[in-house]
């Protein structure tokens, strides 16, 4: 049986729905990641990139991709590297930098095997972008400062980390049980359309999965606690694969693609199609169960949620501190 850290079964029992992940989850893998830096030089170089923004912490810049994700006019208030990426970035709907549709069932990240399935502006090149970037390699194809670079790491370290950033069923509904209709293997899963995500997928609570583990299992895991304070706790949780990974840092985002994958899997494995919304409605959608139970789906996912904040957080850190070794 897998051991439950109690950290983690702190944050169950304090249960209030307080925050949302759009702004405080993106936060609290900051600060987690401004607990865990270790090395001096990077420590003093993202305090002088942060300067550059008016900036405290990595928290304080964990929500930026967000905001100026379909922004394509400068705003009066809009700092001058804001102003800056805009300008670079001036007819890019940068809302795929976030995410990968990946089958369930993928072993690996290997763009000459999945050109189906991995894009060239999906979450894992971006994230290697920012990383070249902060090595102080430039990219014609790719403009963007440093601190872009950093507040754009930030927020898809934790994008990457969530498991319907990366994993997305397939559907095929030529198969007369709708219980079958989800596919998680790459090959089969070529000529199909997938489910966004889980964005397509309803839940009998009429919300959809994907906003399900955005929103409301991170609110759980959080419980009442300020964000500070979750973080320092996040902090402190020992997970198996955190921090650093094989090879040249700018091969991680791949591994932690697969890594999320694996957790996705099971998603995927407990929960059940059981009709098609509606004949006319396009996108189509999909209503679905948990399985064993609903209660059993939700605890078993917030304590993945809680063990994938604390994963993001200590791998920023683990890069910035492969970046800037003292």
């Amino acid at each position: 049986m897998r051991r439950i850290s109690p950290l983690i079964l702190l944050f169950l029992c304090q249960y209030s729905h307080v925050f949302a992940y759009g702004v405080e989850g993106h936060r609290i893998v900051g600060k987690v990641a401004d607990f865990r830096l270790k090395s001096a030089h990077a420590k003093e170089n993202v305090r002088s990139l942060l300067l550059e923004v008016h900036a405290e912490s990595l928290g304080d810049i964990a929500n930026w991709a967000d905001e100026v994700k379909y922004q394509r006019v400068p705003k009066p208030d809009d700092d001058s590297e804001t102003i800056a990426f805009i300008n670079e970035h001036p007819k890019a709907d940068t809302g795929p930098w976030h995410y990968v549709d990946l089958p369930p069932g993928t072993k690996r990240y290997d763009p000459s095997t999945l050109p189906t399935f991995v894009r060239s502006n999906d979450i894992v090149h971006i994230l290697q972008h920012c990383i070249y970037r902060l090595q102080g390699k430039t990219e014609p194809d790719f403009p963007i400062s440093e601190v872009n670079a950093l507040r754009m790491l930030v927020h898809l370290a934790g994008d990457i980390h969530q498991p319907f950033h990366v994993a997305s069923g397939f559907i095929d509904e030529s198969q007369r049980d709708p219980a079958m209709w989800i596919v998680t293997d790459p090959v089969r899963a070529t000529k199909l359309h997938d489910d966004a995500g889980g964005n397509r997928l309803i839940l009998p609570s009429k919300k959809n999965i994907h906003m399900v583990f955005d929103v409301d299992l991170v609110r759980s895991a959080v419980g009442k606690f300020t964000d500070r304070d979750t973080a320092i706790k996040l902090s402190k949780i020992r997970v198996k694969n955190t921090g650093h990974m094989l090879g040249e840092p700018e091969t991680w985002p791949a591994q932690w693609a697969v890594d999320t994958l694996t957790e996705g899997r099971k998603v995927y494995k407990s929960i059940r199609i059981t009709s098609k919304r509606s004949e006319t409605e396009r996108p189509s959608r999909w209503n679905i169960v948990e399985l064993p139970t609903p209660e059993k789906f939700e605890q078993a996912n917030i304590i993945m949620t809680s063990r994938q904040l604390a994963k993001a957080g200590a791998r920023l850190a683990a890069v910035l501190d492969t970046i800037w070794p003292d």
